[in-house]
């Protein structure tokens, strides 16, 4: 086969989820199904002074597509914030992988150092 080649799009985003998570650097993501899990990473602060912390937020984005498809390309995304209640700590350099439909996180970087815990989602 001949090789794929990267097609860059700005997918329309769903009304009735949230806007898209904040930037981020060193966070995990894995997929289940369709959708696709981000945790965590380091963002800014908000300060303006450059500073940032570790996030231990979560969220689902979710590819849905258009009724036409697989003949036409468009789709849009929905971006959703999930509460999980308890959970693992911020943390940044992290792993997380999908098994069925349960995700594994492992490590990472967190607030006092290196960590090497493992957490499940359902």
């Amino acid at each position: 086969g001949g090789a794929g080649a990267w097609r860059w799009v700005s997918p329309e985003v769903a009304k009735d989820g949230c806007a898209a998570p904040p930037a981020r650097l060193g966070h995990a993501a894995a997929t289940v199904g369709r959708n696709v899990y981000v945790f965590g990473g380091r963002a800014s602060t908000g300060g303006g002074d450059g500073a940032v912390a570790d996030s231990d937020d979560m969220y689902r984005i979710e590819v849905v597509h258009s009724p036409h498809w697989p003949f036409s390309p468009e789709y849009t995304v929905k971006y959703t914030r999930i509460d999980y209640g308890a959970g693992p700590c911020a943390r940044s350099y992290h792993a997380m992988i999908p098994s069925g439909h349960h995700l594994y996180l492992f490590g990472g970087c967190g607030p006092a150092g290196r960590l090497a815990d493992l957490h499940r989602f359902d």
